[in-house]
């Protein structure tokens, strides 16, 4: 189904569904570009947005 093949969401259908995502470092603005040289924050196991992300 779809366009030719191409699916397209709207801003309320990533809002509802979607998570994360991953990106091309050269796709992000400069300033998302900077943040990924800073030392991740490690987050416990049973915080609740540690637990989404598995």
């Amino acid at each position: 189904k779809g366009d030719k093949g191409f699916m397209t969401m709207n801003d309320g259908w990533f809002a509802e569904y979607v998570f994360e995502v991953a990106v091309r470092r050269d796709a992000l603005p400069t300033d998302l570009q900077e943040a990924l040289t800073q030392e991740p924050i490690v987050l416990p196991a049973w915080d609740p947005m540690g637990a989404l992300a598995d």
